[in-house]
């Protein structure tokens, strides 16, 4: 674990790559994330390309993001929401959610509390803390069944957007 003390320069944290992850998501895209963790949160700055469908999933952390720039659509349980620059999101813990980026690339910031841990690699996490400081525990993603994920896409996808990914 790497801990940095109360500051590091944003030049300091990797941008980690998160390649064709059938796993996590569909899609010929990729996602490159600063990744930036404390004693019960963490920060995401990521870029996701055009064509990025994460598949559905929850986590035990409240996330929160606001879109840097770029359009698409998110969905939480039953709702779609088409967004863009400027805009904010709630996911409150344990809600299916996932997103679509159709035709345009998009950047956020995304808080997670308490912290997410996603497949980036030691390597690439960086912890705001003192090495006197407890080692945080961090929360995994979890994905429904392929059966479920395809049945919410479907109908959530249709119902806001009039088609889904195949």
């Amino acid at each position: 674990m790497k801990k940095v003390g109360l500051h590091v320069r944003g030049d300091q944290v990797p941008n980690a790559d998160l390649k064709e992850n059938p796993d996590w998501f569909r899609g010929p895209a990729n996602m490159k994330t600063q990744w930036v963790g404390g004693s019960n949160v963490s920060i995401m700055v990521s870029s996701r390309q055009p064509g990025w469908h994460t598949l559905p999933h929850t986590h035990e952390c409240e996330q929160m993001m606001y879109v840097i720039s770029g359009h698409g659509w998110f969905f939480i349980e039953e709702e779609g929401f088409e967004f863009g620059p400027g805009d904010f999101f709630r996911v409150p813990a344990n809600e299916i959610h996932w997103s679509w980026l159709r035709d345009e690339g998009v950047e956020y910031l995304q808080i997670h509390t308490p912290g997410l841990d996603i497949p980036i690699g030691e390597e690439s996490r960086v912890f705001l803390l003192r090495e006197d400081e407890e080692d945080p525990v961090l929360v995994p993603n979890v994905f429904p069944s392929a059966e479920e994920a395809e049945e919410i896409m479907r109908r959530v996808e249709l119902k806001y957007v009039g088609e889904t990914i195949e």
